[in-house]
């Protein structure tokens, strides 16, 4: 049943490009898509053993998904990023190698250059630093044995990555075979030692039949996209084998080593990393994350109604875009149909863990965040609204680190720099340089988004040229996923009665 295809892959690439795409087409039904990113691969690919579970790559609706091996054929792949699974490694040139940010290198670099410039001063003066005699000989030493250190990684980078490639790799060009081993759907799996043992599996044909709107890529494609189509016959008999329940997006590793967003949240300070993903578990199986995508959600329409949030398009670097008007949040209707905070907070840790396994499922992926205060009194800063607004961003920072790439405040209030004055030193500095203030000024408003965001994907609302708020691609995918969840929970408790 397994399908094999060969692709070929620049050597060098975003993460976040869709390497291959796959759809199938049902009778009677939409087509289910399937885009598999060179991140993805490269997972792929990073696990040898080909006893392995494949992996599992879900559909842009997360109805289905794929199981993948990767093999390297010919090349050396890799991506901006290292790759997340395995032991990582600093050596250049060595499985799942790291390259340590500078700042990083220095703070590991000149504690050991200084200690031993002290101690060649000591062996050439007899004396101890900060003696006068040795100050000028242990500065010196330490800057000129620090830069040494610098320039040699980066050269060692160099010449063990990038003319590697060029020799290594036709015109820069790797080749890896990808066994599509099935769709998820159509089997109950149990893999042992490298089998796939169906307890039941729908007979599938798998023919490379592109066609022009399967080859239309939904975000920028690697330049060798290719396109599987499958299509599931309808039996004679005139019914269809549907599996009991919608596949579960995957939970994040419980590896000792935690995802490289983590180290970097915490200024590459590995065991202050580790501790904060074991925190970021405990909060996900409390929450319920990993099933929060496919469980049912019966206050989903009413919240989206009166809780002004959405989706929308893509930045000029490929980041899903998010826009939030709390002030329009109609906490008097929310509570009169029996909304709690709870409920409400919940919702939004659903808007986040449907961005980052649906939306954007890449390890790599950073957001644009646009918060609009356009009717924010002073007494609103007080109220429930910002309350909310409160605990829904610490969570987001304790359990989605490294995830914001731009946020844009923006009609704020006259008044609000004098609070955002007395905060600012509070912030962190990197999270202080992501956050754009804006006052009023609809041309201004504008501008600034599209230093972000192409003026085709910036919504009429903000002088843009795209559709409305809450009529994007993302935002049709979001409520039809809802209301999927929730028809199969009808759907059970009408075979129960």
């Amino acid at each position: 049943m397994a399908t094999t295809v060969c692709l070929t892959l620049p050597t060098q690439g975003d993460p976040s490009q869709t390497a291959l795409r796959l759809t199938r087409s049902f009778k009677d039904k939409d087509t289910t898509t399937v885009l598999v990113t060179r991140y993805q691969v490269q997972q792929a690919a990073d696990n040898e053993d080909s006893t392995a579970m494949p992996l599992l790559v879900q559909a842009l609706d997360g109805t289905d998904g794929v199981y993948l091996r990767v093999r390297v054929l010919s090349g050396l792949l890799t991506s901006e990023t290292p790759s997340l699974v395995g032991p990582r490694s600093i050596i250049p040139g060595s499985k799942n190698a790291t390259k340590l940010p500078t700042l990083i290198l220095l703070q590991a670099a000149v504690p050991s250059v200084f200690l031993a410039s002290m101690s060649y001063a000591y062996f050439v003066t007899g004396a101890i630093f900060p003696a006068p005699e040795t100050t000028q000989l242990v500065s010196q030493l330490t800057l000129w044995w620090t830069l040494i250190v610098l320039v040699a990684y980066e050269h060692l980078w160099f010449w063990k990555t990038s003319p590697s490639h060029w020799i290594k790799s036709k015109d820069n060009d790797i080749q890896v075979e990808i066994t599509i081993v099935g769709w998820a759907n159509d089997m109950s799996h149990r893999f042992i030692g490298g089998e796939t043992k169906p307890e039941e599996m729908i007979h599938p044909l798998m023919s490379p039949e592109p066609t022009e709107e399967m080859m239309r890529p939904l975000i920028p494609a690697a330049p060798s996209d290719l396109v599987a189509k499958e299509t599931n016959r309808i039996s004679s008999r005139g019914f269809e084998v549907v599996p009991e329940e919608e596949p579960r997006p995957m939970a994040p590793p419980a590896d000792e080593f935690p995802p490289l967003r983590f180290i970097n949240a915490e200024k590459g300070n590995i065991e202050a990393g580790k501790k904060r993903y074991k925190e970021t578990l405990k909060w996900r199986a409390e929450m319920g994350m990993d099933t929060i995508v496919t469980d049912p959600h019966p206050k989903f329409t009413i919240i989206k109604e009166h809780y002004p949030h959405y989706y929308h398009l893509r930045g000029r670097n490929n980041e899903p875009c998010y826009y939030e008007i709390p002030p329009r949040m109609n906490l008097k209707a929310l509570k009169k149909e029996d909304v709690k905070t709870d409920d409400l907070l919940r919702h939004f840790a659903l808007t986040c863990e449907f961005m980052w396994t649906l939306i954007e499922p890449s390890e790599e992926g950073k957001s644009i965040y646009v918060i609009d205060l356009d009717g924010m009194g002073m007494r609103d800063f007080a109220g429930e609204v910002v309350d909310f607004v409160k605990k829904t961003s610490a969570f987001t920072a304790a359990h989605f680190p490294e995830r914001s790439g731009s946020i844009f405040v923006i009609n704020v209030p006259s008044w609000f720099s004098i609070i955002w004055s007395t905060v600012k030193p509070w912030v962190d500095p990197v999270t202080r340089k992501k956050i754009v203030i804006m006052g009023y000024g609809a041309d201004a408003i504008t501008k600034a988004l599209e230093e972000k965001i192409p003026l085709t994907n910036i919504p009429p609302e903000y002088g843009g040229q795209s559709m409305p708020l809450g009529e994007s691609p993302e935002e049709a995918m979001f409520r039809e996923k809802m209301e999927r969840n929730n028809q199969r929970v009808q759907r059970t408790h009408q075979h129960a009665e």
